[in-house]
């Protein structure tokens, strides 16, 4: 039985993990605990982005998971795994949005050109003698927002794209928050059974076939010591490893990590 730990208010689900980790020493690989939160102040994203989430308005959750040290290659997955777990309830419970929902590589959940929410890994690797290594991933869903709570106009919630169909459905971020934390770890499940080669056991195929990014032409933008760097080509897919493979007019780039944008011709 996973160890569910849920709080009303916290800094950041992600800093609770990391304080957490000390604590299960003595256990083994899997995942370790969930932490919820109904509201957080200081919300972590890619590059270091802070944010914050007013009670009940998105689902935030951070799993702490260990893996064996000879499988850290594979870490990366975990980010995608819970993408792909956040496509699939917001599909399953909101079916009048699946058609326009997608994964843009590496973490983003978007709809309508605007982003429902997120994914974060941080490895909090334990020292070299371990077998182990510590990942902490969130995965934050703005669920009821409404157009003035959101952080950036780029942003949207459930809520609003379901208002945008004329979709009355109920949103309850309870609800939501424990349904996608059972299909995440069925997902992490059917991954380690796999011995973390998401390949083989399907998901990477799945994962791929829902990203936005597959066939498109893109602008990737990468950050070199703080500096931004970009690029333009065709995202073919993604490695054995999760990271991006962009295709150039000077040849196939891999990506592990950058911010990502669509540039559609």
């Amino acid at each position: 039985m996973v160890h569910i730990i849920h709080h009303e208010l916290l800094d950041s689900t992600q800093y609770e993990a990391q304080r957490l980790f000390p604590e299960y020493d003595d256990a083994d690989a899997g995942v370790l605990f969930v932490v919820t939160a109904h509201a957080q102040t200081h919300g972590r994203g890619r590059f270091n982005r802070t944010w914050s989430a007013p009670g009940g308005t998105c689902s935030l959750t951070t799993f702490g998971v260990r893996i064996p040290r000879h499988y850290r290659e594979q870490a990366p997955w975990l980010t995608a795994l819970g993408a792909l777990a956040a496509y699939e309830t917001i599909s399953t419970q909101f079916p009048a949005l699946t058609p326009d929902l997608a994964i843009k590589w590496p973490n983003d959940l978007m709809i309508d050109g605007k982003k429902l929410g997120g994914v974060i890994a941080t490895i909090a690797d334990p020292p070299t003698a371990s077998s182990w290594i510590d990942i902490a991933f969130g995965i934050g869903i703005n669920t009821t927002m409404s157009a003035r709570q959101l952080p950036v106009t780029t942003a949207t919630s459930i809520r609003l794209a379901l208002d945008n169909r004329n979709a009355a459905t109920a949103v309850v971020t309870d609800t939501f928050r424990k349904a996608m934390i059972a299909t995440t770890l069925e997902l992490i499940e059917l991954w380690q059974a796999g011995h973390y080669d998401a390949r083989a056991c399907g998901l990477a195929t799945q994962f791929e076939q829902r990203l936005a990014t597959i066939g498109e032409q893109i602008i990737a933008t990468v950050l070199t010591n703080q500096t931004p760097h970009h690029f333009t080509g065709t995202m073919t897919g993604v490695t054995n490893n999760g990271h991006a493979i962009i295709h150039t007019a000077t040849g196939s780039h891999i990506l592990s990590a950058g911010d990502v944008t669509l540039r559609r011709i």
